[in-house]
């Protein structure tokens, strides 16, 4: 009886220690499968976390492009309407060109007073003209407004008189011969008056153009 119960003792011992080695290798098996998920997550964590900083980049890229393009846009529209603007200028420039030598083509030559002289038969004849060569000179004028003003308030003209009439009238009330002033014309885009006369009367021009120019104190 005695062997008996040591033989049954002896089976409870192994079958419990046969239970205790089995559940210990369950749980080791069962940690190293979360152990291999753990690290598959965190591979897969690992891969998303690079996927989006790819993203990230290709959309910093993608906005950098298009601040970029939208600059050169701005940038072209800005060229292309300077470009409008001194073709503009430009066709100003030679529309006042035209009227300019249409105004000089058309004007009178001025000539000088004719001298007689009397023939061998006592005949008085008409000696031939003297022409004083012409040439054109720009006058630049620094504050328009106020030479146009003093230019009206010197010579008394009203609005509607033409611009060329009253330069004359101012030319000719301060001595100069205005019959020998081929043209007069006024160029407002440039601030520029154009004259086309002999050198002596374009010299005094420039004088009396500078004086309507100059502040008053």
């Amino acid at each position: 009886m005695p062997k008996l119960n040591f033989g049954v003792a002896g089976a409870i011992a192994i079958a419990c220690v046969a239970l205790f080695v089995t559940a210990q290798y369950l749980s080791e098996a069962r940690l190293r499968e979360e152990n291999v998920s753990l690290h598959r997550r965190l591979d897969e964590a690992a891969r998303v976390v690079a996927e989006n900083q790819r993203l990230e980049g290709v959309v910093a890229q993608a906005k950098a492009g298009q601040v970029a393009a939208t600059e050169q846009l701005r940038e072209l529209m800005q060229l292309r309407a300077e470009v409008l603007r001194l073709r503009d200028q430009n066709q100003q420039l030679e529309k006042r060109i035209a009227e300019f030598r249409q105004v000089a083509s058309t004007a009178v030559n001025p000539s000088s007073e004719q001298d007689s002289t009397v023939d061998r038969d006592g005949n008085e004849t008409a000696a031939a003209p003297a022409i004083l060569p012409l040439a054109i000179r720009l006058f630049k004028v620094h504050q328009l407004d106020a030479f146009l003003e003093k230019l009206m308030r010197s010579t008394q003209a009203r609005e509607s008189d033409a611009f060329q009439d009253t330069f004359r009238r101012y030319l000719h009330m301060n001595g100069v011969e205005t019959n020998v002033v081929a043209a007069v014309v006024l160029d407002a885009r440039t601030r520029t008056v154009i004259v086309r006369a002999p050198q002596a009367t374009l010299d005094q021009v420039g004088k009396l153009t500078a004086k309507l120019d100059t502040e008053e104190p």
